[in-house]
């Protein structure tokens, strides 16, 4: 196997590890969204202290809570951008007061982008998935892949290192847009597929 596709996978993993850490007793994605219907506003937000609390509070959609679990993973793996000098590692609890500072509007339109990027991220990986295995083409969208997953995680924990604290890391995530490198990969993806 080759060490760089070795190290993404090892990558991938201890982020799914970090990133679903925080969501107890979930048996599928289907189950976050009985969540949402639950009516919270009798709810006593005594567990407000927990990331879980926070997001109920919030009543973020299932896609929402799904982005603020993954950007929680990015920011607090220390595998992360490692390399860069000046990379800020979140503790739960700075993530946590993160998302209080934003409040729950803030945090929509935080993790927007990163809603629409994670839903270009599927369909890149499943159309990957949905490759034959013998075309030659496979490996090579695996591994243009696994670069720009990379590359998404090192942006995103770089714009949320700002000098400027929260409120920078908030400006920071509301500029980009970076749905555009998994999208660029699913059109090669299709082109080659319609080419045969």
């Amino acid at each position: 196997m080759n060490i760089r596709i070795f190290n993404s996978s090892i990558l991938i993993l201890i982020f799914i590890l970090f990133s679903c850490k925080d969501i107890k007793d979930v048996q599928d994605v289907s189950e976050v969204n009985d969540y949402e219907e639950e009516d919270t506003e009798d709810v006593d937000f005594a567990d407000e202290n927990t990331l879980e609390g926070l997001i109920a509070k919030y009543k973020l959609s299932s896609e929402e809570r799904l982005a603020v679990q993954f950007l929680k993973g990015v920011l607090t793996n220390p595998l992360i951008a490692k390399d860069v000098v000046g990379v800020k590692n979140y503790t739960e609890e700075e993530f946590r007061e993160f998302l209080v500072m934003l409040g729950a509007s803030k945090t929509k339109e935080a993790i927007a982008d990163i809603v629409v990027t994670m839903k270009a991220r599927d369909e890149v990986r499943n159309a990957i998935y949905d490759i034959p295995d013998e075309n030659p083409q496979k490996q090579n969208f695996e591994s243009q892949f696994n670069e720009k997953e990379e590359e998404y995680f090192k942006d995103l924990k770089i714009s949320c290192s700002s000098d400027e604290g929260y409120e920078g890391a908030y400006i920071a995530l509301r500029a980009t847009s970076d749905s555009f490198m998994f999208k660029a990969i699913k059109g090669q993806i299709d082109d080659a597929l319609n080419e045969n």
